[in-house]
């Protein structure tokens, strides 16, 4: 399994919580509290009831998710489902946001619940945007089929006004047909039908924003017509519209008409204009197309007992059907009509789709099935199938393989042809390429994988820190009291030299909770002189005990190499993330894993890892494996996040980059050397340390006991450690008095201050927290010496403890020497 350092994931934008039974916020994430400090809920944070600011918002707003949520939250703490989620909006005055949320037990530790808010604005957009691109499209597509299916100039006013009014929404739309300089109000469309207009049925080119667009062949929108001086006449101000804009309707070079639509809320009909262009131009050719038809209706009646008359009217015809033709050549897509054995009768557009003619396709002997990809056919032909039953409509999305072998996604829109008698004779539509549009949805789709994968990878080391927490409450009743045992035995008993032993073996249960710790702390590493041996020989007995036997492990470590300054955690994770990659290489045909460290002099500069490193001291790492190595083209892209050659569920492609983000911060460098069928050697150079450091590394139970005197204030939730602790520090000569929360150690206080000589106080305790408690005691004795412990916490550190005042900082579990230092150091004021 690949580590990598937890600072990658606490800089992820999902926000994380963490509630108890009760629904108290217990943890939070980094992007949880910058969320929370951007939009004003910096109360919402450790400490808060997550479910009473729900129910606070619920009294306010009456809002449905919060009511959701809060019966989701007591769902999960309830144990009724395994998980919860819910989509809602998020709007701020600058932007829309939208996010999911999602609610799981924490199933290690008893009565905690994990909540996380992903933004999935991009995702929600990206969703809005393809529904209005497909509204639009159908519009078009709607409207070119009445175009093609009815010369009625009514029906297709209708049509045009009814297409804008639904995608556009409104609350007015007219259209003006041109008659010389005049403009006669042809139809319109009301949001509100209760609300009358009293339409001026004539207008005049040039004459208000209507008029403007004939004039000027140019769009014209307004967001405010009150104050707009274009805006000459009075009824669309008089019926309470704010907004308007007025497009042409030009055919060739011939403007028919306008196009006008009105708003009452303040809009801007430019974000349309795309759609309103292509809207317009099909509308003109429509008009253009039933107003000459009409006129051919008219002179055709008027001279039909004249011949000449009568072929006149069949020209014009012609002409009329000419630009039919003309419309359905410029709809962005396939415009067929297709005989029941797939042959091609009419089509518009057939070589843009798939590249074929018409002759070459009815050639083939399944004519258009025949360029339908193998796993879709089937499912086509059902459906073909099916509209021989009666009239209806498919949509139907499958690929095609075009003349040049390419594969392409289609959107056929078909409809079922049937003849005087009744009988099947066919099917026509139109086919739109949406190769693209699948393109875009598989990344959207690859996109949220690895959200969800990044996810649960945050949910892990979430509950990683849980488990340390109690983990090391849990170690140091065990340590503490085995040490109290100790001391009662004399030196030479045997049952004094097993409970040592036994102490030995806690000791080595808390480097395993360090090794929990890798993956679930956020704070800044500190670096501290460390040397590298140690970690080399601890990672090497895990992976003795891990892997199999198959894999030989060599080690060659130089027992005199110097220390470097870093972070002793993430020195671990580089040589487990290396060896684990070597083991991987060779897991299933066995092979040598060889590691090695030695001290080295850089003469000059030396490149590595494209870039440089300065002359000088530096410890050089190897790890190799004899597995099947890698080719150039995959050394080149190891180091980068998310790539990796293992199977889905072995590896996550981080790790290798992390590594490689560890050594650059560390000042050092990584090579790679490798031959496929020869194997692989990873180089890691590290600067020695150049001067002392006064960081040192605490070597654990070998420090001496020293004893004292004075009055200790015990603060600490779990009664097990309370009662240990006041025996302990008692054994070391001290007055205790023992409390089990923290209001009432500050009460306590409160009433004799000047009694207590130190105070030691638990971080994580209900009611109130260890930092919380401090803050009230130096408030009311500056100067108080207090040491606080912590079994594991995202809210303290060393620095932190400082800067609040606190003297001494512990991380459990904590041996009697440790803590019996720690109290003569904070009391003598080192």
């Amino acid at each position: 399994m690949d580590f990598y350092s937890l600072d990658v994931l606490n800089s992820l934008t999902a926000h994380i919580a963490v509630v108890d039974s009760t629904g108290t916020i217990i943890a939070v994430n980094q992007a949880w509290k910058n969320f929370a400090a951007q939009n004003g809920g910096t109360s919402v944070s450790v400490g808060t009831n997550y479910i009473d600011v729900c129910q606070r918002t619920l009294l306010q707003n009456h809002s449905c998710t919060a009511e959701k949520t809060i019966k989701g939250i007591q769902q999960i703490l309830d144990k009724e489902i395994d998980e919860f989620e819910l989509e809602y909006d998020c709007h701020s005055p600058e932007e829309k946001r939208w996010f999911l949320m999602r609610i799981t037990p924490m199933t290690l530790s008893e009565g905690k619940a994990v909540i996380s808010h992903i933004n999935i604005t991009r995702e929600k957009i990206t969703q809005q945007k393809l529904i209005q691109k497909e509204e639009e499209l159908s519009a078009i597509h709607t409207i070119g089929r009445e175009v093609i299916s009815s010369t009625s100039l009514e029906d297709i006013i209708g049509t045009i006004l009814d297409q804008i009014s639904k995608n556009l929404d409104p609350d007015m739309c007219m259209l003006f047909l041109r008659k010389g300089q005049d403009l006669h109000l042809a139809g319109m469309h009301q949001k509100d039908k209760k609300c009358s207009i009293e339409a001026n049925h004539f207008h005049r080119v040039g004459e208000c924003l209507c008029g403007i667009s004939v004039r000027s062949d140019n769009a014209v929108y307004s967001t405010d017509i009150h104050t707009d001086p274009r805006c000459t006449l009075t009824e669309c101000k008089n019926a309470g519209m704010t907004s308007f804009a007025a497009i042409p309707l030009k055919c060739k070079d011939k403007i028919i008409g306008t196009l006008g639509i009105a708003s009452i809320e303040k809009r801007d009909f430019k974000d349309k204009r795309h759609f309103l262009e292509a809207v317009s131009h099909d509308v003109a050719i429509a008009l253009d197309n039933s107003l000459l038809y009409d006129q051919i209706l008219q002179n055709s009646k008027k001279l039909e007992t004249e011949l000449s008359e009568r072929k006149r009217a069949q020209e014009a015809l012609e002409k009329s059907e000419l630009k039919h033709k003309s419309l359905i050549k410029n709809i962005p897509g396939m415009v067929y009509m297709m005989s029941p054995d797939g042959s091609i009768e009419l089509a518009s557009g057939l070589e843009k789709i798939c590249g074929y003619t018409i002759e070459e396709l009815n050639r083939k002997e399944k004519k258009w099935f025949s360029i339908i990809h193998p796993e879709d056919l089937n499912s086509v032909l059902d459906d073909t199938s099916a509209l021989r039953s009666g009239p209806r409509n498919f949509v139907q999305l499958y690929r095609i393989t075009t003349k040049t072998g390419e594969i392409r996604w289609v959107e056929d829109r078909k409809s079922a042809l049937f003849g005087d008698t009744g009988r099947y004779s066919g099917t026509d539509g139109i086919v739109f390429d949406v190769t693209d549009q699948k393109k875009a949805e598989k990344e959207n789709s690859e996109l949220t994988n690895r959200l969800q994968h990044v996810q649960k990878m945050e949910s892990i080391g979430t509950l990683a820190g849980g488990i340390a927490h109690d983990f090391n409450n849990i170690l140091s009743a065990m340590l503490g009291y085995t040490e109290l045992a100790i001391s009662d035995l004399p030196e030479s008993s045997r049952k004094r030299q097993q409970l040592k032993q036994v102490l030995k073996a806690g000791w080595r249960a808390k480097d395993l909770v360090q090794q929990i710790l890798t993956f679930s702390r956020n704070d800044e590493r500190q670096l501290i002189p460390i040397k590298i041996q140690p970690i080399i020989k601890e990672c090497l007995t895990l992976l003795k005990a891990s892997i199999p036997k198959t894999i030989d492990i060599r080690a060659d470590i130089d027992g005199n190499c110097k220390k470097i300054l870093a972070d002793p955690t993430l020195v671990h994770q580089v040589v487990m993330n290396l060896c684990t990659n070597a083991y991987h290489a060779m897991k299933n045909s066995g092979g040598i894993l060889g590691i090695a460290l030695h001290p080295i002099r850089l003469r000059n500069q030396e490149l590595v890892d494209s870039g440089t490193l300065k002359a000088g001291l530096y410890l050089k790492l190897e790890v190799a494996d004899t597995g099947g190595g890698m080719d150039r083209s995959i050394q080149d892209k190891i180091f980068e996040p998310y790539f990796t050659t293992r199977d889905k569920d072995e590896g996550t492609g981080l790790g290798l980059s992390v590594v490689h983000g560890i050594i650059k911060s560390l000042d050092g460098g990584i090579d790679v050397q490798s031959t496929p069928g020869k194997g692989t050697r990873f180089t890691v150079y590290f600067p020695e340390l150049k001067k002392a450091h006064t960081i040192d590394r605490d070597d654990g139970p070998s420090n001496p006991i020293v004893k004292g005197t004075g009055h200790i204030l015990l603060i600490d939730d779990e009664e097990n450690l309370l009662h240990m602790n006041s025996w302990i520090i008692e054994e070391l000569g001290y007055e205790v008095t023992a409390k089990n929360n923290g209001v009432e150690a500050l009460e306590t206080f409160k009433a004799s201050p000047d009694d207590f000589d130190l105070i030691i106080t638990d971080m994580t305790m209900p009611k109130m927290t260890g930092t919380q408690l401090v803050k009230h005691i130096l408030d009311i004795r500056p100067g108080m010496p207090i040491i606080i412990c912590t079994g594991h916490s995202k809210l303290i550190n060393a620095d932190q403890a400082r800067e609040l005042g606190i003297r001494g900082y512990l991380e459990k579990p904590i041996l009697m020497a440790t803590l019996a230092n720690m109290i003569k150091d904070t009391l003598d004021g080192e």
